[in-house]
């Protein structure tokens, strides 16, 4: 059985509870954080430092985060709290590959901007595949110091924990949806 995901954050959750519902469907922030050195040219990718809180457990400055057996993770939104210094875009991985999505450039991405660009289309991650991104900045960093950008991810978790079902059966569903 196949389900379409939609690009919606609400859509996503709805879908979700309605075809998993032995699952705990619920959304929860990552931050995405890079620091681009004094000297940085243009167009070279650094990694990020990803943080999530996940119930209990944080996950703090992480450059991979392998997700919990007992999940299944969609990327559905990306917005920014602040105009960035030097505009960029986020490059998404899965398991260390790069995936074809990109986030839309930073200075489009402002919470506040009733317009701003979001994710092209969900990024789905199965149960132990590795989410890490890389930051591309657009202009060189002139200056003396290191200038930090960040964007937020809005991560749909389909939490299986409770639930009881076996991790294996959860890599099961991951491939169905």
């Amino acid at each position: 059985m196949s389900y379409v995901i939609a690009s919606n954050t609400k859509e996503v959750l709805q879908a979700l509870k309605i075809a998993l519902p032995q699952a705990y469907v619920y959304t929860v922030p990552l931050v995405a954080t890079v620091n681009i050195p004094p000297g940085q040219p243009a167009n070279q990718p650094i990694q990020a430092a990803l943080s999530v809180q996940l119930g209990q457990n944080a996950i703090s400055n992480q450059q991979n985060i392998s997700i919990p057996a007992t999940q299944i993770w969609f990327l559905t939104d990306v917005y920014t709290l602040a105009s960035p210094t030097i505009d960029g875009y986020f490059q998404i991985y899965k398991n260390g590959v790069k995936m074809l999505e990109t986030t839309p450039y930073l200075s489009t991405l402002l919470a506040t901007n009733p317009s701003r660009s979001t994710l092209p289309a969900p990024a789905k991650y199965a149960p132990q595949e590795v989410l890490s991104m890389n930051f591309v900045p657009i202009a060189s960093n002139t200056g003396s110091t290191a200038i930090t950008e960040s964007a937020v991810f809005t991560v749909v978790v389909a939490d299986f924990t409770y639930a009881n079902v076996p991790p294996a059966q959860v890599a099961q569903i991951a491939q169905t949806i």
